[in-house]
């Protein structure tokens, strides 16, 4: 039934433009039926009309599309686009969607934030130790930290806290999941005194 009201929107197109089904709107529907979304895109653009590709798009919820025809046609409303694509994937609990689309707009802080909310702590953590200026904020590394240990990730947070030099932390956590060889590495290098007793475990 779709389909079938589909084409008869076409054929209703064609005739508000006397008949014709050359006019660019209605081939670029026709592209749009048979899901040929980019020739779709082609038409209109080739035709000046930026404002019905970038609708075509979004009536597909295709955002990332959308915005980049209008960043390219350097479109008035891009950042409103932007701006209204965060804000729906935000209504619709689309949240690791909206830390990816942050992480995008090179928006660091508000990805992590995003990630941790949609109990996704290891992207957090990648983010983070990519990120100098941020890995100085101590209070956000240990929460990362913390939110690591509760999802049983001891790896990473292991991994982290070595980041930021808290080695008392890393050894801790890479024995609390099982990770001898990181321990004992680490250990040689900032507590000699516990490498005996981690390399016993390693070899139990």
């Amino acid at each position: 039934m779709a389909k079938a009201r589909f084409l008869h929107s076409i054929n209703q197109l064609a005739r508000e433009k006397k008949g014709s089904y050359e006019h660019y709107e209605v081939r670029a529907k026709l592209a749009i039926f048979e899901r040929q979304l980019k020739t779709a895109e082609s038409i209109y653009l080739e035709n000046g009309d930026v404002d019905k590709a970038i609708d075509m798009y979004r009536s597909m919820h295709h955002w990332d599309e959308a915005i980049s025809v209008a960043d390219r046609k350097r479109h008035p409303q891009a950042d409103e686009l932007r701006s209204t694509y965060y804000k729906w994937l935000i209504d619709t609990k689309q949240i690791a969607r909206a830390a990816d689309w942050k992480l995008k707009q090179h928006e660091d802080e508000e990805a992590i934030s995003l990630y941790t909310q949609a109990n996704l702590p290891s992207k957090s953590a990648q983010i983070l130790m990519q990120n100098a200026q941020l890995m100085r904020d101590n209070d956000l590394v240990t929460r990362i930290a913390v939110s690591l240990v509760k999802a049983n990730m001891y790896e990473l947070a292991g991994d982290l806290y070595e980041h930021v030099q808290d080695f008392h932390k890393a050894l801790s956590c890479y024995e609390a999941g099982k990770c001898f060889r990181k321990a004992v590495k680490l250990a040689r290098k900032t507590a000699p005194k516990d490498v005996v007793a981690l390399e016993s475990k390693w070899y139990i």
